[in-house]
């Protein structure tokens, strides 16, 4: 009786104990995973430039017949330049057990020459969950510290990708950590060379900071005031910068003064009656300047002129005497 207890006893235990190690063994299990790592150098420079544009002089007033010159300056200013390195690539993660991943984790590191210089975590909230047999890149991207920017430089990039069910390590963050290695190129330059074009037809490339002149005449439009403004644009930034010109013209015209009238010399007029065309002998020898001559008649050159004067007085004389002689004949005849 004793003995056909026991047995089915045993049996049981040795069910149960199979059956709790088979659980534990599936439980230990969990999954595995697999991934790969790329990167990618790039190194940039890129220039930053300011403009500027001045015009002198900017303001005439100026005579409708006249013209005005200005000269313009269009500078230019070129800085140090901005660099820029970084590594991008991808890491590749599979899912090579049999059940869904958990708590999927990628870490990148960039070292050089053996210390690390840079870190990130890899955004994986898109798709945080592998299935069994399923693949999946993760992008990522690290810039590389200015001062360890080198030209031909080599540069190592380790991911570490872990799970939280990964099989042997549940509970634990475990996974791979693949690398690549890449090499810092020559830098592209951004912006190195500049081509400048101005509103006046001008235009200019320009390397370096530096400026150019040109000038331009002003002339008469027939409007009282010309205003010329004008822009200088940097094509490749946009950027401009502007300078105007203001010209006032004057009225030049001759002014209108009233006309010069050449009035003849208010001379007596001469009458048609004879006998009102005498001459007036008394005012003539009784005159300022024949007295003055009379009166100072003591000096040789005065008696000279005195008598220049008396001559004249006398032919005046003799012309009056002879034109009351043909007054009165021609009075006699009228009476006759």
């Amino acid at each position: 009786m004793k003995n056909k207890l026991v047995f089915p006893l045993i049996v049981f235990v040795i069910a149960i104990t199979f059956c709790g190690a088979a659980i534990a063994c599936n439980e230990q299990s969990g999954t595995s995973l697999s991934a790969s790592v790329s990167a990618s150098a790039h190194y940039q420079i890129e220039y930053g430039w300011a403009i500027d544009k001045t015009v002198t002089p900017d303001t005439f007033n100026l005579n409708k017949t006249d013209t005005g010159t200005s000269q313009y300056t269009v500078s230019v200013t070129k800085d140090e330049g901005n660099k820029t390195a970084w590594i991008e690539g991808y890491v590749t993660v599979k899912n090579d057990g049999d059940v869904a991943t958990q708590g999927l984790s990628i870490k990148v590191n960039l070292a050089k020459s053996g210390t690390v210089i840079a870190s990130t975590d890899v955004d994986t909230s898109e798709y945080s969950v592998l299935a069994p047999g399923e693949t999946h890149r993760y992008y990522y991207r690290m810039n590389i510290p200015a001062e360890d920017i080198h030209s031909g430089s080599d540069y190592k990039v380790t991911s570490d990708v872990t799970i939280t069910n990964h099989s042997g390590h549940l509970g634990t963050p475990f996974g791979s950590s693949p690398c690549d290695t890449t090499n810092l190129p020559e830098p592209t330059l951004i912006n190195d060379k500049i081509h400048v074009a101005d509103s006046n037809g001008e235009s200019w490339t320009f390397n370096e900071s530096g400026f150019k002149t040109y000038n331009r005449i002003f002339s008469y439009k027939g409007n009282p005031t010309d205003v010329y403004a004008n822009t200088a644009t940097i094509q490749e930034t946009g950027q401009s910068a502007d300078a105007t010109v203001t010209v006032n013209w004057k009225n030049d015209d001759p002014p209108n003064d009233p006309p010069v009238i050449d009035d003849p010399p208010n001379d007596p007029p001469v009458s048609d009656d004879p006998s009102n065309n005498t001459l007036n002998i008394n005012a003539l020898i009784l005159s300022p300047v024949a007295n003055a001559i009379v009166v100072n008649s003591g000096n040789s050159a005065n008696n000279n002129a005195a008598a220049s004067v008396i001559r004249s007085s006398n032919i005046n004389i003799q012309k009056q005497v002879h034109v009351k002689k043909v007054i009165k004949k021609h009075k006699k005849k009228k009476h006759r």
